[in-house]
């Protein structure tokens, strides 16, 4: 089998009784530059000396650049994955480091369950949360980012992973949740 690393968005919707009144399953398309750089800190630690170019933007627009060897993966402080929901329709882009236009109620917040789905030689990591909209409005759905609050010795803040546009969006009216799982997977 040909190792490749994919990611698939999994969105439900469910009414206030439990009954699903939606379900798709995407391929995920966005596999944005911030993860490829933050996977450089897991790989080596010592970045500073090596000369190599380690930054990402977070979701505040500013970009955070390697200021020491202790800013690596395996010195933050904090780790939280993190799922947030958008009505922005830009086509994901490899720069995107944040969520075009974010719904209120559903912002970027902590997934509720992260679940090492692997067997075998097959790898996944799924991440999953859920939001019951409280608003008094309907959302429109249409983007759903993936992200990370790492907190290093030098700066914190959330670092998009991901972004995906959906194509056609996902209503989710007041009073029902909507669930949103991406999973990573690869085969060795």
């Amino acid at each position: 089998m040909k190792e490749q690393l994919v990611g698939y968005l999994t969105i439900q919707v469910h009414d206030p009784d439990g009954r699903r009144r939606f379900y798709r399953r995407y391929r995920s398309r966005s596999f944005v530059k911030n993860f490829l750089q933050m996977m450089s800190g897991f790989w080596n630690s010592g970045l500073a000396v090596s000369g190599l170019d380690w930054k990402v933007q977070d979701t505040g627009s500013t970009f955070r650049a390697h200021t020491s060897a202790a800013d690596n993966q395996g010195n933050t402080t904090t780790q939280k994955a993190r799922i947030g929901l958008g009505s922005g329709s830009t086509n994901p882009a490899v720069g995107d480091h944040d969520i075009e236009t974010a719904l209120v109620g559903a912002e970027i917040g902590d997934c509720d369950s992260v679940a090492d789905n692997s067997s075998g030689d097959d790898v996944e990591y799924e991440f999953r949360r859920t939001i019951t909209n409280n608003e008094g409005v309907s959302w429109t759905v249409r983007e759903v980012v993936l992200s990370s609050e790492i907190g290093y010795p030098s700066f914190g803040g959330d670092v998009v992973f991901m972004r995906d546009e959906l194509g056609a969006p996902v209503t989710v009216n007041d009073g029902q949740a909507i669930t949103v799982d991406y999973a990573l997977k690869t085969s060795i």
